[in-house]
């Protein structure tokens, strides 16, 4: 119910009071509230220390000269609040940020026109007396328990998103295993087929060793197939925040106009020899960046960022601070980022958000690479890498209607490539595929962009040749004939010539046909030109 109400909010104090967490100043316990000055000048210090004796609310947790004595003393007596007589820096920020305090800073006249968004509360230095004083803290302690609650809400959200992000990676292991099914199923069929072909044919020695030559193909693809699957593990970019020894880095590149998140940022990934921060020169993306933290804010043009690494296909991460981290999460849930942390996140969500996303980025690529493997595997025969019969029957029966529309003739071609038991006796299975390959790479080279070669099995191949007439996919076979002579085939020294005979069927624009009966008249053609004799190129009126 957060996810979705935290997505269309804009307000923080909508946000907050959605996640049942908002507070104002009456909820806070009557006690008194400790407050730590953290002061360069030891006069403001003693100053201020003097305003909050008079404060009713207040008590002053002692005087802090740097972050060590600050922390010291939020050791030893606990601290609700920082007053500060300086705008905070780097690292003033990060161990407030790390204790939960929120800081209250005393203007003086360098400071009173700078904006400091880590400060929860400003107040003049001539203003400072013990009423101003109160009114300011509990203003800041308030601004900081929503902030914090802010921080839980975006917590639960990422959880969420998390959840959300798993599901996508079993999505997709699904997606991938449906996919695979299907493909094993053509070589698996065909194998199935033969097999029982074999069983009826027993006798016939001949027709036996034809049907094992298929046999051993579908075998051969089904294992090409599985061995794909099998490939496919997944691979952990991080594990714990800690990269595994596979010798993989991961590159961040920060694209921000504040220096002290790209600071933070930097001190943060130290401790990581693997992992590299770099901050953007210019517009451009580098190659080997893998993800983008890009600062989320009115004064950068973190638009043009995400638009950027979507192009250059990278991860993108926002980075925002608090007050503007309703919108950067907007952003992300419309999915056009990938992640979202605060300015000042301390190491372990650094890590987490940072590994997270690239993973799951990492991981969707190799789905998609997948998929296109698998789906390569059952579109195209493994031996010479032209279509299979199952989609030139999908072209033939395209071709037909596209024929009509655009009223022209295609034709058809069956191709027999004669003397292949000659071959193989000759220089064996091993040199016979080979022969296959050569016959396969001369029907590519003489096709043209829109013809189809294909592979229907064993020697026997089918081409399209759309808007080509009878007379033009004659001459195709005449020119496919030449290049096979004018290069025959050798197989470590020895020369062998290689003949095809073909069959051509038309068919023309407006002429009843169905892809089953094109398709069965160029085997006729076929037939015909073989018991006319090797080299045959017949074409079926």
């Amino acid at each position: 119910m957060l996810y979705s109400q935290y997505s269309q909010t804009d307000s923080l104090t909508e946000v907050v009071y959605m996640a049942g967490a908002f507070k104002t100043a009456s909820d806070t316990p009557i006690q008194l509230l400790k407050v730590s000055i953290l002061a360069n000048n030891p006069d403001t210090g003693e100053s201020m220390e003097r305003i909050l004796e008079r404060a009713e609310a207040f008590q002053c947790a002692g005087v802090a000269r740097n972050t060590d004595e600050l922390q010291s003393l939020a050791a030893q007596g606990g601290v609700h609040a920082v007053l500060l007589d300086h705008a905070p820096t780097l690292q003033e920020k990060i161990l407030a940020q790390s204790l939960g305090l929120p800081l209250t800073l005393l203007d003086d006249d360098e400071t009173q026109n700078e904006p400091i968004p880590s400060v929860c509360g400003r107040l003049q230095k001539d203003a400072a007396n013990a009423a101003s004083l109160e009114m300011v803290l509990n203003h800041a302690l308030e601004t900081h328990a929503l902030i914090q609650d802010l921080g839980k809400a975006c917590s639960r959200m990422n959880y969420l998103r998390e959840n959300r992000e798993t599901a996508e990676r079993l999505g997709n292991i699904i997606s991938m295993i449906g996919v695979a099914a299907h493909e094993v199923n053509q070589p698996l069929t065909s194998l199935l087929g033969h097999l029982e072909l074999m069983s009826m044919n027993k006798d016939d020695a001949e027709k036996v060793l034809k049907y094992l030559d298929r046999v051993d193909e579908s075998g051969e693809k089904i294992a090409y197939i599985v061995k794909q699957i099998q490939d496919l593990r997944h691979e952990h970019w991080a594990n714990d925040g800690v990269f595994e020894a596979d010798g993989r880095s991961l590159f961040v590149l920060f694209a921000g106009a504040n220096g002290d998140i790209f600071e933070h940022l930097s001190k943060v990934l130290e401790g990581y020899p693997k992992i590299h921060g770099a901050r953007a020169v210019g517009d451009q993306i580098p190659v080997e960046t893998d993800v983008v933290v890009a600062e989320y804010s009115t004064g950068h043009d973190w638009q043009s960022w995400i638009e950027a690494a979507r192009e250059a296909d990278k991860n993108i991460v926002l980075t925002a601070e608090c007050r503007d981290m309703p919108g950067a999460c907007k952003i992300v849930n419309i999915g056009q980022a990938d992640g979202v942390m605060t300015a000042w996140a301390p190491e372990s969500e650094c890590l987490q958000i940072l590994t997270q996303v690239c993973e799951v980025g990492y991981f969707r690529k190799k789905a998609n690479n997948a998929r296109l493997r698998l789906r390569n595997t059952a579109l195209k025969d493994d031996l010479t890498g032209l279509v299979t019969d199952s989609i030139m029957k999908r072209a033939v029966g395209k071709e037909i209607p596209r024929s009509e529309t655009m009223k022209r003739t295609s034709s058809l071609l069956a191709i027999h490539v004669e003397d292949m038991e000659n071959i193989q006796e000759k220089i064996g299975p091993k040199g016979l595929n080979h022969a296959i390959l050569f016959v396969g790479k001369h029907l590519r080279r003489n096709s043209h962009r829109e013809d189809l070669p294909s592979r229907v099995f064993g020697d026997r191949f089918l081409v399209l040749l759309p808007g080509r007439d009878k007379n033009e996919a004659r001459e195709w076979c005449h020119c496919l004939t030449q290049a096979i002579e004018q290069n025959p085939f050798d197989w470590f020294g020895k020369t062998m010539d290689i003949g095809i005979t073909a069959g051509i069927v038309e068919h023309v624009g407006g002429q009843p046909e169905t892809m089953e009966r094109w398709m069965e008249n160029a085997e006729q053609a076929l037939a015909q030109a073989r018991a006319q004799g090797p080299g045959t190129v017949f074409v079926l009126e």
